[in-house]
């Protein structure tokens, strides 16, 4: 049996998988993701690495070809990264004994558990769904989204997971049962897999249920029924917690949910295009002072400036057109602005080594230099402005 775990960032799916993990279902790579504490994903995230990798290169290429989650529907994705997931799905479900239990953890198989059904012939699904303004302060987090945005992406990643599983045997279990009353939860969790044919499935321990419930324990939202983004929301958050989602036939996103998305996404979409427009900004800016126009390339980096002031590469253009019109302590300034923002940039670093020497600092020049170098020791012209302050 293929145990999935179907629930998205904040749901306490992770926790799940962990505890059926610990009733003795294996898994494919014996392998634990744990990412970093942060003030949104609590302690830990426990998913298996191999699917973990697939459905990652899957979903940005999704992304790539469409920007639009909305309407994300996996018969519409391109037959090139469908073929290589497909081809990665079936030597991991090759490696998989048919008569072991195997639970199979990642938030992305709420979208991608169609494409994965293809390749396992004994599915099983646990739905795990978290109260919905901790998920949506959890997904606005991940997806740096308002609360109403959020709240849409909660409907819409635990409907599409529904709709994925109305064919397969599957469970809803809420974090709030696992967090009031967790040894009596994960028995029914063990015993209905037992019923369902896995085999090998022990109680998990006292203390290792008290371990993960306290490392996922989550303060109950304080916000009023009126933040659900509409009454259909409501109800399936209800229907969740009562049990009866699963008699449902239609998963339907509501309109006020495919509204918000949709506004959101477009929010996306002009922010994305905005960027492409400063990087052919500045672009054009350092083809004009290539060709000595000094204040047509300022220009330039002067409208970045305005609509992002914190533009390092703006900045660093700007800083370069002062350096060739003789300004060079507001060059200085500028360019070493640019620096702090992204103190990675080889490029600058170099270039603002130049204009401290041009002010006299060869001291500071030379750090400069040699920091350059740090970042990439192939760099020739740090090399050669190094050489030049030794002689």
């Amino acid at each position: 049996m293929q145990v999935f775990i179907l629930g998205m960032h904040g749901s306490g799916g992770s926790a799940v998988g962990q505890f059926v993990h610990l009733m003795g279902a294996k898994q494919i790579d014996d392998h634990e993701t744990i990412m970093p504490n942060s003030a949104v994903d609590k302690d830990y995230w426990w998913s298996n690495a191999s699917f973990y990798n697939v459905n990652s290169e899957l979903m940005d290429e999704v992304l790539d070809f469409s920007s639009s989650i909305v309407y994300f529907d996996v018969d519409n994705i391109p037959p090139s990264p469908l073929g290589r997931f497909n081809k990665a799905a079936k030597e991991l479900a090759s490696s998989i004994n048919s008569d072991d239990t195997v639970v199979i953890s990642d938030p992305r198989n709420c979208l991608f558990l169609p494409l994965w059904l293809e390749h396992f012939d004994a599915p099983a699904c646990i739905h795990v769904v978290n109260e919905p303004m901790i998920s949506a302060e959890v997904l606005g987090g991940h997806y740096n989204c308002p609360r109403s945005e959020s709240i849409a992406l909660w409907e819409f990643y635990n409907k599409h997971a529904f709709a994925c599983s109305k064919d397969l045997r599957r469970m809803v279990v809420t974090w709030q049962a696992i967090q009031d009353n967790p040894k009596d939860t994960l028995e029914m969790i063990r015993e209905t897999l037992i019923d369902w044919g896995a085999k090998g499935l022990q109680p998990v321990d006292d203390k290792n249920i008290n371990d993960i419930v306290t490392s996922f324990s989550q303060e109950p939202s304080e916000h009023a029924q009126d933040d659900y983004l509409n009454g259909s929301q409501a109800q399936f958050a209800k229907a969740v917690e009562d049990g009866s989602v699963l008699t449902w036939t239609d998963y339907f996103v509501s309109s006020g949910g495919t509204e918000m998305l949709t506004r959101f996404e477009r929010s996306k979409w002009a922010e994305q295009q905005a960027n492409e427009y400063e990087v052919l900004l500045v672009t054009q800016g350092l083809a004009a002072l290539k060709n000595g126009e000094n204040e047509k390339a300022e220009t330039f980096a002067q409208v970045v400036l305005q609509a992002d002031p914190g533009n390092p590469d703006a900045l660093h253009l700007y800083g370069l057109a002062r350096s060739m019109s003789g300004d060079n302590e507001s060059a200085m300034k500028l360019i070493s602005k640019s620096v702090e923002i992204r103190p990675d940039s080889a490029m600058t670093l170099n270039d603002l080594g130049m204009v401290y020497h041009l002010t006299g600092d060869d001291v500071k020049a030379k750090e400069c230099f040699e920091k350059t170098l740090a970042i990439n020791p192939d760099f020739q012209l740090a090399k050669n402005n190094l050489e030049q302050l030794a002689a």
